[in-house]
């Protein structure tokens, strides 16, 4: 990201200059300080969505506000909103009149990672950076059907198990728009691939509009964005949350656990 939290959470939100050569070093270094560039530009989005998947139906909203304000909301089936302030973390559930905040003090990118899990579910892919390894990490040019040029972006990692894990993302070249991503695990390969697109030309910049997730060579879920808006006024106060008349409240810190 590199402003504070979500700054290593917002996915490819950026533009990136034309690279000066074709070697490996050369569009690594030229993507990262792109990736810089795109994410100055954006500096606040809305977005309202749906996510179908064999026959069911979840909406949801969510909102940004750099450098590291977020707010998701479930709307259905079963509404339940997340916000997190820069400090805090809310979880607010109606129906059961449960409200719980909780105060961040892991270390940057340990809790970079769990708001990237507790927020993957609201944004899309193609609206936070990825986050990308110090070592592991391969930039190559490619051919793609959406795009006159193209680069893939390579990361070597293991899963939580340990096992070997390849995560590939295709942009649009020189300005970095998110095309797919795929990952390949034991065997077994997932794709998300971008099948519509919002651009906006002033910024010179495309997002996902809708996208579906395929299994080898079938289909699993499509996500559509029924709205999207980039850098609306949201104020700050919209990602603090406090508890209604008559839910129960809790408090907790989330700390680094001893080995």
């Amino acid at each position: 990201m590199r402003r504070a939290l979500w700054l290593a959470l917002l996915l490819l939100t950026a533009a990136c200059p034309k690279p000066a050569g074709d070697s490996a070093k050369d569009l690594l270094s030229q993507l990262k300080a792109g990736l810089a560039e795109r994410d100055a530009k954006v500096s606040s989005y809305r977005l309202e969505g749906v996510t179908r998947e064999q026959g069911l139906e979840a909406s949801f909203q969510f909102a940004y506000r750099a450098p590291n304000k977020l707010r998701g909301v479930l709307v259905r089936p079963e509404r339940r909103t997340f916000a997190f302030d820069g400090a805090r973390l809310y979880d607010l559930q109606p129906d059961g009149k449960r409200f719980t905040a909780y105060e961040l003090k892991l270390p940057e990118a340990k809790a970079a990672q769990f708001l990237n899990q507790t927020f993957s579910v609201f944004v899309s892919e193609g609206f936070r950076v990825p986050l990308l390894l110090s070592r592991g990490v391969t930039v190559t040019r490619a051919a793609h059907p959406k795009a006159r040029e193209a680069v893939e972006v390579k990361v070597q990692t293991q899963d939580d198990s340990g096992q070997a894990l390849t995560v590939t993302y295709s942009l649009r070249w020189p300005a970095c728009d998110f095309l797919g991503k795929k990952l390949e695990l034991a065997g077994k390969t997932s794709e998300t691939r971008v099948d519509e697109e919002h651009c906006e030309p002033k910024l010179g910049l495309c997002f996902p509009r809708q996208l579906t997730l395929w299994e080898g060579k079938a289909p699993v879920n499509t996500t559509l964005l029924t709205k999207v808006e980039i850098n609306p006024q949201i104020p700050a106060g919209e990602f603090t949350l406090s508890a209604p008349e008559g839910f129960e409240a809790q408090s907790h810190e989330l700390v680094e656990k001893a080995p």
